[in-house]
């Protein structure tokens, strides 16, 4: 990483443990509207297998981000016959925003590169009123010179626009820029697209099942330093 000198972070399963707070948030959620119909674990297979659905249209650009919270519960919704509003979607939206925390590490990582000197800038192809809302409460905008999200320039990761964006506001060259996430399509082959390095974040240690490899692996956020200590 001798070179590097801007970073881009991936937000969601990146810095913030979204998995921990989706569970908490979908529980609730379940509790308040679909507990009589259906049982919990039920609810969350549909959940996730129409969530995943829905966030890989958005990744081949056949969708916008903007429309994946309304058509996913309405889609649930409509499975269990019960009645759907924006309620629902508004309701764990709010959730997902109050039981987000960083993970472990995430903090201290960000504090090191900026005492560095390193450029540091977050991209998303999460909705934009919770992440702008994250990017507040947890401190982010402390580390941060920009937060990109899809939803707001009409291009999703993997799109290289998305991560072009993100250098022209922080004045960055791609051959100095490292991406860093947990997704080896979105976060990883954009990178690839827009010629940046990449650093995949596998804290569950998944296996590789695509024909390239990263730059960088690390398992912690905490190893990242490693790499210009």
């Amino acid at each position: 990483m001798k070179n590097i000198k801007t970073i881009l972070f991936d937000i969601d399963d990146t810095l913030v443990d979204y998995k921990a707070c989706e569970k908490v948030s979908l529980q609730r959620c379940y509790n308040r509207y679909f507990k009589t119909y259906t049982g919990l674990d039920t609810f969350l297979e549909n959940f996730h297998r129409i969530n995943g659905y829905l966030w890989q249209q958005v990744e081949e650009e056949k969708i916008p981000a903007s429309v994946v919270g309304h058509t996913l519960f309405r889609q649930l919704a409509n499975m269990y016959g019960c009645s759907f509003g924006l309620e629902i979607s508004g309701f764990y939206e709010a959730e997902l925003i109050e039981n987000s925390f960083l993970v472990d590490g995430a903090e201290e990582l960000l504090k090191d590169l900026k005492a560095n000197n390193f450029k540091i800038g977050l991209i998303s192809n999460g909705f934009a009123n919770i992440q702008r809302t994250k990017y507040r409460n947890l401190g982010l905008s402390k580390y941060s010179e920009v937060l990109v999200i899809a939803e707001e320039i009409g291009k999703a990761k993997p799109h290289p626009q998305i991560f072009y964006h993100a250098l022209k506001f922080m004045g960055a060259n791609p051959a100095n820029t490292l991406m860093v996430g947990d997704s080896l399509t979105s976060d990883g082959e954009g990178a690839k697209k827009a010629g940046l390095k990449f650093c995949w974040y596998n804290p569950h240690r998944a296996e590789n099942s695509l024909s390239w490899q990263p730059d960088f692996i690390i398992h912690e956020l905490k190893h990242l330093l490693d790499y210009h200590a």
